[in-house]
């Protein structure tokens, strides 16, 4: 019996030994996991992104510069100082989630609201930390660009860093041998069809179980900054594919034709995690020929909301709404923290099985004790759902964007027993069976045409049609307001047109004659570029 017993508290002690070491495993894994943190944006203060790997921490953008901290922000505008975000904000924030050194920082491009802040996060560049930048365009508009003298905030920067920490990505084979050392980036070349050779040139490295790849590494021009941002995909082994675009624009340079956000999309192809173009301006930024290559499932905003709302600012909502079409959720960082404190929107790596997927939530921090800790972790619904019920879209597509099976917004339903016209919301679609999926083309109904875009929405007034052959014309479908019995709302006009106090004419087709002439009813008429017929009388 006193054998028995000395076995059994031995039993019991390894037992416990067991236990304690793998509930230490499973914190440790858990703390290890990656994350990507879009710190809170609160009054236009910029971009900043933390990503983790293993207790490891990079940073992309640093906010701006704080009124206060002797920066030169000081002595170019003491008035227009940002109350929240700044490189103290960033700072904070990294020291909540336990960063001690940051083992890179990616400067995306030289505007103050994303490198203004770095003289606030130099106490966590270390040694062997490396900084991916490219020196700014110096021109009068850059210089004095919202009057923050933006190449004065790369010069701090330069003068903080020493030469070990540099990596210009644009000079890369004259620098950067701490980087190729520590981090081993190495030069790669891309040959995706119809991409400038400007940018053809991008950068790769291992960071922990992340690879990370840098795009647009060369000068695309000298007096837009926005558009020499660096773009940097960070991608998972089995998991998830984030896209993080600095202020890239659809604006076209170079060859190709094609805006160097589009460019790029060429390059990477589909994603999951998208952190917008320029903020998520719809207006210059995030085409849709750009999201259709990204397809993200999540898309992330690095916006304040309307002042002293909660609504998002009307230059996002466009391609908000487009990609709830395809089933995307969207977040502003504003969402992050709370109306006290604050904090970061959060995609937290899931370990299933030999894949990773990823959660968002919202983290928020507090000052205890002298010191910033994260407070609260919560979950986070996106802004979209809220959006496309109150606002502009009816419907919000399923799954995949291959399905196209609809739903009605307002109960989340699939469209099904339901064939022919369905109208939700101010928008026409039409169903030919019940699976749910919007028709898209030309369509006849009696005897009218009508013309639903890849989308199903119906057209009205004047819309463009182009072939495979990029062969484009135009047509006019009867507006709401002009609809009656023998021109139903939306159908296919033909034959004169009177528009804005200007005479076109559509052929028996529809499509509009342009740069050509016609006899009609003997008398020959004369058609300009744009339609208009230039002797009507």
């Amino acid at each position: 019996m006193h054998i028995n017993k000395k076995l059994l508290i031995i039993s019991t002690l390894l037992t416990s030994l067991i236990i304690s070491l793998a509930a230490s495993a499973s914190a440790s894994a858990a703390s290890n996991a990656e994350k990507i943190h879009f710190i809170k944006n609160q009054d236009f203060g910029g971009d900043a992104i933390v990503i983790e790997s293993n207790g490891h921490f990079g940073l992309v953008d640093t906010m701006s510069a704080k009124k206060g901290s002797g920066s030169v922000f000081e002595s170019i505008s003491p008035n227009d100082a940002w109350k929240y975000d700044n490189g103290e904000t960033v700072r904070n924030y990294l020291e909540a989630i336990g960063c001690k050194t940051l083992d890179f920082v990616i400067i995306t491009h030289n505007h103050s609201d994303h490198i203004g802040g770095f003289s606030e996060i130099k106490s966590l560049i270390g040694d062997d930390t490396v900084v991916f930048y490219k020196e700014p365009a110096t021109n009068g508009r850059e210089d004095s660009f919202l009057h923050y003298g933006n190449h004065r905030f790369y010069e701090e920067m330069n003068n903080l860093l020493s030469d070990k920490n540099k990596c210009d990505v644009a000079n890369f084979a004259d620098n950067c041998a701490w980087g190729k050392n520590h981090l081993g980036v190495k030069a790669e070349r891309d040959y995706a069809p119809n991409i400038d050779d400007k940018l053809r040139n991008k950068l790769s490295f291992k960071f922990e179980d992340l690879s990370f790849t840098l795009f647009n590494l060369s000068r695309m021009t000298d007096d837009d900054e926005n558009n020499n941002s660096i773009a940097t995909l960070v991608v998972k082994e089995k998991g998830p594919g984030v896209m993080l675009m600095g202020d890239l624009e659809a604006k076209a340079y170079g060859e190709s034709g094609k805006g160097v956000e589009n460019q790029v999309a060429d390059m990477v192809g589909a994603i999951n995690i998208l952190k917008a173009g320029h903020h998520g301006h719809g207006d210059y930024s995030n085409s849709t020929y750009m999201l259709d290559k990204f397809e993200p499932n999540t898309y992330i905003m690095t916006r304040p909301f309307k002042s002293g709302t909660s609504s998002p600012q009307n230059d996002t909502i466009a391609p908000i709404l487009y990609l709830a079409r395809n089933g995307a959720s969207s977040y502003y960082t504003n969402q992050a923290g709370d109306s006290q404190s604050s904090g970061a929107i959060v995609a937290e790596y899931i370990k299933n099985g030999a894949a990773t997927s990823y959660v968002m939530k919202n983290y928020t921090i507090a000052n205890t004790n002298g010191g910033y800790t994260i407070r609260t972790k919560k979950s986070l619904s996106p802004i979209n759902n809220s959006i496309l019920d109150s606002n502009l879209s009816p419907l919000i597509e399923g799954a995949t964007i291959a399905s196209r099976k609809w739903y009605s917004v307002k109960n989340r339903q699939l469209v099904k027993n339901e064939i022919g016209w369905q109208k939700f919301g101010k928008y026409w679609y039409y169903f030919t069976n019940t699976n749910g999926i919007a028709y898209t083309g030309w369509h006849q109904t009696g005897a009218h045409w009508y013309y639903l875009d890849k989308t199903g929405v119906m057209q009205t007034g004047w819309f463009k049609v182009c072939s495979e052959d990029d062969n484009c014309k135009w047509y006019y479908a009867t507006k709401p307001d002009a609809a009656n019995s023998a021109h139903p709302e939306g159908s296919m006009v033909t034959g004169w047109l009177y528009d804005d106090a200007k005479w076109y004419y559509l052929d028996t087709d529809g499509a509009m004659l342009a740069n050509t002439s016609r006899t009609i009813n003997g008398k020959t008429y004369n058609f300009n570029a744009s339609g208009e017929c230039t002797n009507p009388y």
